[in-house]
C-alpha cells in the first residue's frame, strides 16, 4: 500500500491518496486549509467511485454520493445543514428498468420541488451506459475518473 501527502505551507495536510498494491486508488481525502476536512473519496477494488463525501469549510456535509452495484444515491446540503437534494438510482435487472426517486427543499427544510418516483426503461444509450458501468466492477480499468468530477458529470 502506498500513501501520498501533500501539505500547505502552514504544515497542514491538504491532502492524503491511498493507492493498494496494484496501483489501484483506494481512498483521497482533502482538507481546508484550516485543517476542517474538504472530501473524502473511496474506491472499489476495480479502481471505481463507491462513495463521496464532501463538507463545507464550516464542518457540515455539503454532499453525499454512494455508488453501490444496484442504486445510487446522491445527496446535497446547504451550508446551514438542511437537507438540498436527494436521489435514488436503482438498477432493477430482472425488468431492465430504472426506478428513480427525487426531491428538493428550501433552506428551511420545505419541500420545493415534490418527490417525484418513476420507473422507466432506459433507453438504448443508457443501456449502453449501464453496461459500460456494470463493467467497471468486475473488470478493472486504467482511466478511472475521480470522485469530484463523477458528482459533476451526474448532479
Amino acid at each position: 500500500m502506498t500513501i501520498e501527502s501533500t501539505y500547505y505551507d502552514n504544515k497542514q495536510l491538504k491532502y492524503r491518496g491511498v493507492t493498494d498494491d496494484d496501483f489501484i486508488k483506494v481512498e483521497d481525502t482533502t482538507w481546508y486549509e484550516n485543517g476542517q476536512k474538504h472530501s473524502n473519496v473511496t474506491y472499489t477494488k476495480s479502481g471505481n467511485l463507491l462513495d463521496l463525501l464532501s463538507w463545507y469549510e464550516n464542518g457540515q456535509l455539503k454532499y453525499e454520493v454512494i455508488d453501490d452495484l444496484m442504486d445510487k444515491t446522491f445527496k446535497s446540503w446547504y451550508e446551514n445543514g438542511q437537507l438540498k437534494f436527494s436521489k435514488v438510482l436503482i438498477f432493477d435487472f430482472s425488468l431492465v428498468m430504472i426506478l428513480t426517486s427525487e426531491e428538493w427543499f428550501d433552506e428551511d427544510g420545505n419541500s420545493i420541488k415534490p418527490l417525484v418516483k418513476h420507473r422507466s426503461k432506459p433507453s438504448h444509450e443508457e443501456e449502453l451506459e449501464l453496461m459500460e458501468f456494470m463493467e467497471g466492477f468486475f473488470k478493472p480499468e486504467d482511466d478511472r475518473i475521480l470522485g469530484s468530477d463523477f458528482l459533476y458529470l451526474h448532479l
